[in-house]
């Protein structure tokens, strides 16, 4: 008789996560293929290349930062994180930084103080219906750290019902390579 192993399996996706279960382009989900200009010869994008109007998601799914060694202090590096409203409603947001659940490859927890070197421009956007906003995340390590691993911490976008309740979350990761030489 064979056992039953229950299995976690964890998909991260780099360029736009998406707040939805299954695939937003399976048949039925995708939005109408776009018409032709007859005024040019170009070719309509493929319905694959762009996110759907109707769900939420944001982008990039990962930022890699590379500090270089003969970097001069503070270091500062930003990014804007696209967030996209898929609700027929205007709908609030909640954005943090985390410590990650788990971290890549040659990569550690963010070392003592890291969330004091991440400033979000705004950390409770409120979006209209299918809007898309973007929104500048900086990262500024005031000194040299000796030593500093590879390390990743996670920008997490939320959509916030009344109460401040969190309906889903999805996350940005940011991966912090140091080069030594």
């Amino acid at each position: 008789m064979s056992k039953l192993i229950p299995v976690i399996v964890v998909i991260v996706v780099v360029g736009v996560a998406f707040a939805v279960f299954g695939n937003p382009f399976a048949s039925g989900n995708a939005l109408p293929p776009p018409e032709p200009d007859p005024s040019n010869n170009t070719t309509p994008v493929p319905i694959g290349d762009e996110p759907p109007a109707d769900r939420t998601w944001i982008s990039p799914g990962r930022v890699n930062v590379t500090i270089g060694a003969g970097a001069t202090y503070p270091v500062r590096a930003e990014y804007s994180v696209t967030v996209h409203n898929g609700n027929l409603a205007p709908t609030a947001f909640s954005v943090r930084y985390a410590e990650p659940h788990y971290v890549a490859e040659g990569f550690s927890a963010p070392p003592e103080g890291a969330q004091d070197w991440v400033i979000i421009a705004d950390t409770r956007p409120v979006l209209a219906p299918r809007e898309t906003r973007e929104i500048l995340i900086a990262l500024v390590i005031p000194t040299k750290k000796d030593s500093l691993p590879n390390w990743e911490f996670w920008i997490i976008i939320g959509e916030v019902k009344e109460g401040d309740f969190v309906v889903a979350e999805m996350a940005v990761r940011w991966l912090i390579t140091t080069k030594s030489k």
